[in-house]
């Protein structure tokens, strides 16, 4: 993989993340208003941007368009409850630990550190949200 292919899975899966933080804080306004929860989502809402728009700079630097964000990304299950938020959480913070875990292996020196501080990141996070600690997050082990 090309470091510009690298760069634009993990802006893809940055924008996905954004728009799920989105949904997600729309939900916990409704069901968590005021609470911990609610901090914790914005705080990863602003975090997901920030490195999308790092991501994005590097790919410019790369001399390469980045990737643009849908208009919109389906929701994997009805979001109605707390534990509903959570579980979008964790899979949001999942599924870029995948993103992740995969340009850590396809990239090297300052590029590679910094997937590498995503993927932990992501991995922290997503304990945040109740998931069980993994020793290896982002990748299938068997």
């Amino acid at each position: 993989m090309s470091v510009v292919e690298v760069l634009q899975d993990c802006l893809e899966s940055e924008h996905a993340a954004v728009y799920g933080y989105g949904v997600l804080g729309g939900r916990l306004a409704a069901v968590a208003a005021g609470t911990a929860w609610r901090q914790l989502a914005d705080a990863a809402y602003a975090e997901h941007r920030a490195r999308r728009d790092i991501l994005a700079e590097l790919l410019v630097r790369n001399d390469a368009v980045p990737v643009a964000a849908e208009p919109a990304y389906a929701t994997p299950f009805d979001i109605t409850t707390l534990s509903d938020c959570k579980r979008l959480a964790r899979l949001i913070e999942a599924r870029c630990s995948v993103v992740y875990a995969g340009a850590v292996s396809h990239s090297r020196s300052e590029l590679r550190e910094l997937m590498a501080g995503a993927l932990s990141d992501c991995a922290v996070r997503e304990t945040c949200w109740g998931q069980v600690v993994r020793a290896f997050p982002g990748l299938s082990v068997r």
